[in-house]
This record gives C-alpha cells, sequence and structure tokens, in this order.
C-alpha cells in the first residue's frame, strides 16, 4: 500500500505542476498561457426530475473556442459530488481528445482544493477524486484551477441548459453557434 500512496503522490505532483503560475480567484475569464488549453467546467443540479447535468468549455491560448461537452446524469447528487463528476467526464473527455497542456477550471473550491491536495478517502465523493486524479497524472501537463463563477459563466450556463436534455444525453459542441447564448 505504502508503494501504492508514493505513486500516486508522484503523478500528484505532476499533476499540479502548472498551478504556480495560474492566477488564482480571477473575476474575468483569462485564457491560458500559450500552448495550453484551458477547460471550464461547472455542473447544475436539478431536483424535478433528480438528475445532474454538466457543461464543458475547452478554448486555446488565444482564447478561441476549441470545443465544448454537455450531458446529464439520472439520480440525487450534492453540488460537490455533481461537481466532481463534472471534472471526472471532463478529463475523460480531454484524454479521448488527447490534448495536452490544459488547465482544468471549476468554481468549485472544494473540489478543486480536494484534487490538489488529493489523499485516499473510501467515500462515494473520494472515489470520484481518485478517478479524477489517476485519469489527471495519464495527461501531460494537467492543472486545476479555481475561478470565481463570474470567470466560469460560460461553463455553467451550458450545465444549465442541459435542463431539457434527457437522461444519460451527452452532446459534443464543434461550433460555438450551437448554444449562441452559452459560449462567449
Amino acid at each position: 500500500m505504502d508503494q501504492h500512496n508514493q505513486w500516486l503522490n508522484a503523478n500528484k505532483r505532476n499533476v499540479n505542476i502548472a498551478s504556480s503560475y495560474i492566477q488564482q480567484n480571477t473575476t474575468v475569464w483569462c485564457p491560458p498561457p500559450t500552448n495550453f488549453f484551458k477547460c471550464n467546467v461547472d455542473a447544475a443540479v436539478f431536483r424535478d426530475p433528480h438528475r445532474m447535468g454538466f457543461g464543458c468549455i475547452i478554448r486555446d491560448s488565444l482564447g478561441v473556442f476549441f470545443s465544448a461537452v454537455c450531458g446529464t446524469f439520472p439520480g440525487s447528487f450534492s453540488s460537490t459530488t455533481a461537481e466532481a463528476l463534472a471534472i471526472r467526464e471532463a478529463l475523460k473527455w480531454i484524454k479521448d481528445l488527447n490534448l495536452t497542456n490544459v488547465i482544468v477550471e471549476s468554481d468549485a473550491l472544494i473540489v478543486v482544493d480536494a484534487l490538489r491536495t488529493w489523499f485516499s478517502d473510501v467515500s462515494s465523493l473520494g472515489l470520484i477524486l481518485e478517478d479524477c486524479s489517476l485519469l489527471a497524472s495519464e495527461l501531460h501537463s494537467c492543472s486545476f484551477s479555481f475561478v470565481r463563477r463570474s470567470a466560469n459563466q460560460s461553463a455553467h450556463s451550458l450545465a444549465r441548459s442541459t435542463g431539457s436534455l434527457s437522461d444519460f444525453d451527452r452532446r459534443v459542441l464543434s461550433q460555438p453557434f450551437v448554444f449562441p447564448s452559452v459560449i462567449v
């Protein structure tokens, strides 16, 4: 078990390597450094019917829209669990796209802090965070950053827009004009 924890700690350092030059607590969206992508992520919890939605938007270092994905999961979720699931979906999607040098940005401070200081936790949230850490360790230069909701508005709006999607629906958006009121 000690070797497993050492491996996780070593990979956690690789995941957070880019965080030292990311501006924290920004109030407006800022493009990532040159040769990086930024993936803004947010979740929305719906009570009737019980489900959650997520929205993820990737832009390049010039702030140009690259792609977006949104989707839903049926069930009753806390906001923290929904945010962690949204980040996990974003990381799976980033991996599928074979992107490198990615900053994952979220307005869920508790989740971002937990991903930065990950420790073993067998709760359902802990297992989701472990999935996130393992996925991030498989990407080249992936870091997590907290931003205020005002700087994460596009992902927030996209997540809220999933209220009209059916359960287990997932949509990849390759053009920003698909949801013109969402992508800014």
